[in-house]
């Protein structure tokens, strides 16, 4: 959990630095706010994807490690379809009319990138 726990770290940096910026609303942003609210932007969705419980990614190991006996193994054995899964999770339901992965994955974003706004005391 390392990566998404830096991640989430980063973005709380940014978020406590962006505080100290001057600006009201999005268009009086400076280049550095807007570099500061993009950082958020980005770690925040990094840290999100990483956390989908598929392995090779983040969330994938930290369920592997949290599964024991044989559903452990088998699950372990899944690896190697792993970026296929995530690939196809991605592309395959927008390309069917159906984006329920992406609505989900930028509804916790957005909900993560408030949290941590307001954890900054914006």
């Amino acid at each position: 959990i390392a990566g998404p726990g830096t991640n989430i770290l980063l973005a709380i940096t940014s978020a406590i630095l962006l505080h100290f910026g001057t600006f009201t609303n999005p268009e009086d942003m400076s280049w550095l706010e807007v570099n500061l609210f993009n950082t958020i932007l980005i770690n925040c969705a990094l840290a999100i994807f990483n956390m989908i419980p598929i392995l090779p990614l983040d969330g994938g190991r930290a369920l592997s490690s949290l599964l024991t006996g044989k559903i452990g193994d088998k699950y372990a054995q899944t690896e190697c379809y792993g970026m296929i899964i995530v690939i196809g999770l991605l592309f395959l339901p927008p390309l069917l009319g159906l984006n329920f992965v992406m609505k989900s994955l930028l509804f916790i974003n957005g909900m993560l990138i408030n949290g941590i706004l307001a954890l900054a005391g914006h």
